[in-house]
């Protein structure tokens, strides 16, 4: 699976230094702000 993420962000990413697609790093973060915080309020 890293090698898979690596591959795409070579691939599709933005930049050529270190190859991230933020997208997908950063998903648990949108996926916060979308349904906000895990525990009980």
């Amino acid at each position: 699976m890293p090698q898979d993420y690596f591959d795409h962000a070579c691939r599709d990413g933005f930049g050529r230094h270190t190859p991230h697609l933020l997208g997908e790093a950063l998903g648990w973060h949108r996926r916060f702000v979308g349904t906000g915080p895990m525990r009980r309020v």
